[in-house]
């Protein structure tokens, strides 16, 4: 089996909100958040993740965010997801 897809992401890692967010909603585009466990999977929006923001628990879609720190093989593996969902729709 090749490396990439034995390759895991490691938690905790921190990810920026990429994606427009609702007004007065907690979490805003451009945010840091820091994701530490995979919560669930919606249909509508994909993997869940559990998050904070500040002292604040957040469930947050994985798609919405970028890691900001995370080596190049588990980016590729996020948007390798990333991708594949979008296009199984």
């Amino acid at each position: 089996m090749d490396q990439t897809y034995k390759q895991c992401i490691r938690f905790p890692f921190k990810a920026k909100v990429i994606e427009w967010q609702e007004p007065g909603t907690i979490v805003l585009q451009g945010d840091v958040l820091n994701v530490h466990a995979i919560s669930d999977f919606d249909e509508k929006y994909g993997i869940l993740v559990n998050t904070r923001f500040g002292r604040k628990k957040v469930v947050f879609p994985l798609l919405d965010l970028e890691p900001t720190h995370m080596n190049e093989k588990q980016k590729q593996i996020l948007e390798d997801y990333g991708e594949w969902f979008i296009n199984s729709r």
